[in-house]
């Protein structure tokens, strides 16, 4: 398989591990019984497993385009600005720290101190500024596919996979 190869199927993977967790959070926010106090945990329980994926999958698509620069060059660049704003957007949230410090880990290594719930939801709390629409809003849309491909980075992922498709 090619270099080229390769980044199509990384995209196609990319549209589904940002979309899923960002389509399970508002499926269960939608849900009454997902903000019943008695639910905290689980509610908790969902929200940290769907940010991790989320988080994740922001620093695998910024370690896509430092590793397969040459493919963005050769093929994608009408479309290198739209593709740098996500990693620009993507590193001033900081979740390289997060993966790094907090997704996967019992102690911050830097602190030398146990992670608790709170330290993870503060992280949280910034990086979506009190409402996960916040992030959800420019990643994948609820009406992305009416919006033009550049304004979010659901659009730019595909439009990446789709150009690269038409080169094959």
């Amino acid at each position: 398989m090619d270099r080229k190869d390769e980044v199509i199927k990384i995209l196609a993977g990319l549209v589904s591990d940002l979309g899923t967790p960002i389509s399970v959070l508002r499926d269960y926010e939608s849900m009454t019984a997902f903000k019943d106090p008695i639910k905290a945990s689980f509610r908790l329980g969902v929200y940290r497993l769907c940010i991790n994926s989320i988080v994740i999958n922001l620093n695998k698509y910024v370690e896509l385009w430092r590793k397969y620069s040459d493919i963005k060059r050769t093929f994608l660049s009408a479309h290198d600005s739209a593709i740098n704003l996500y990693i620009s957007k993507i590193n001033n949230l900081g979740v390289a720290g997060f993966r790094n410090d907090y997704a996967a880990h019992v102690q911050n290594n830097k602190i030398k101190k146990i992670l608790t719930d709170e330290d993870v939801m503060a992280f949280v709390q910034n990086l979506t500024d009190g409402d996960a629409e916040n992030l959800f809003s420019w990643i994948y849309p609820k009406n992305y596919l009416q919006l033009d491909r550049k304004d979010s980075l659901m659009g730019v992922v595909m439009l990446a996979k789709d150009t690269l498709l038409k080169h094959s």
